[in-house]
């Protein structure tokens, strides 16, 4: 389990990341997994140093940022990576939050795929941007895949291919 730490590079390795990690973490080639116990990945990545993702594999639901309306992930870029069920839910205090994602495989089964805004009533801001990425989105809900974006924040889908399919069963209460 990977609780915390800083300053270290890892290769080919199997993670169960712990809820806090630390700063200037580089990821090569790894499988994260929840904790033994736990089926959610939870990302919460607070601090302004870098992390590299770079041909990883997310099993199972990962939360990339916080599960709540904590401080969430501010920088980071995941290259290259698999998601089996990705949610993004950023939250920026009075700080900038950067987060890219580039050639990556992503399928989201959460109802709003990507929920980014301040902490709080802070004037924080967020820039998101999936670049070259096959997103697949599950959820429910068929319009809002992005919700609350606050002004001055980015989410930006650059040549991505996106794949909605409808449930000929669903039904709006």
């Amino acid at each position: 389990s990977l609780q915390s730490g800083s300053n270290a590079t890892l290769k080919n390795c199997t993670i169960q990341p712990g809820n806090q990690m630390g700063d200037n973490l580089f990821f090569y080639d790894c499988t994260f997994k929840a904790i033994d116990g736990s089926d959610v990945n939870n990302m919460n990545l607070p601090y302004d140093a870098d992390r590299v993702f770079d041909n990883c594999t997310f099993e199972g639901k990962t939360i990339l940022g916080s599960n709540g309306y904590n401080v969430g992930f501010r920088l980071g870029t995941f290259t290259e990576c698999e998601f089996d069920d990705l949610r993004v839910n950023l939250r920026a205090e009075a700080k900038y939050s950067s987060t890219l994602f580039e050639n990556c495989n992503i399928h989201s089964e959460d109802e709003t795929f990507v929920n980014v805004g301040p902490f709080a009533s802070s004037e924080g801001s967020v820039d998101l941007v999936f670049r070259n990425c096959d997103i697949e989105h599950t959820g429910k809900n068929l319009v809002n895949i992005v919700a609350k974006t606050n002004e001055g924040s980015q989410v930006l889908f650059d040549d991505c291919n996106l794949n909605k399919p409808v449930d000929p069963s669903y039904r709006p209460d």
